[in-house]
């Protein structure tokens, strides 16, 4: 496989949700006939518009691709775009050690841009002081606690920082 030399697109694996949306415009041209929540961007899995996936791409030519800091087969990398219409679950990403342990991983840090926002959206990360600490599943805020910590009104142009459990 010959190594790109001009810039190629990175294309999309749509993900239906329950909680997703029917219009994905302005940024896809795409009428699903299902709810579509998630628009994900991975090396491992997305074809570019070249055909072949980036992972392939990378692998058959890291250095010309990453450069100097190329780590064949290591890009961790997950771009996802949410397209949300309801509440979304509460989620804890666990730190280094336990995602090694238990997933093969490393820990999960994620970053939330807003690109668009209804009025009255919000967008919410961290626990509640309650359930900080507990162990497993009780570790989440619950149902009828609708105040969970770090919770802000979410605009176009937000950036939420959440950071791997430390």
């Amino acid at each position: 496989m010959p190594t790109p030399t001009a810039p190629f697109r990175l294309l999309p694996a749509f993900h239906e949700r329950p909680w997703g949306v029917r219009s994905l415009a302005p940024w896809f041209d795409l009428a699903p006939s299902a709810p579509v929540g998630e628009a994900w961007f991975t090396a491992a899995t997305c074809r570019t518009s070249l055909g072949e996936p980036l992972g392939a791409l990378i692998a058959a030519a890291p250095g010309d691709l990453l450069g100097d800091a190329a780590f064949p087969g290591n890009e961790p990398l997950l771009l996802k775009l949410l397209f949300t219409s309801d509440r979304l679950s509460v989620q804890v990403h666990p730190d280094d050690a336990y995602a090694r342990r238990h997933h093969g991983s490393a820990g999960k840090t994620e970053a939330w841009h807003v690109l668009r926002a209804e009025p009255g959206s919000r967008g919410g990360t961290g626990l509640h002081p309650r359930t900080r600490g507990r162990p497993g599943p009780r570790r989440r805020t619950h149902r009828r606690d609708r105040n969970p910590a770090g919770v802000a009104p979410g605009r176009a142009g937000d950036t939420f920082s959440c950071p791997r459990a430390q």
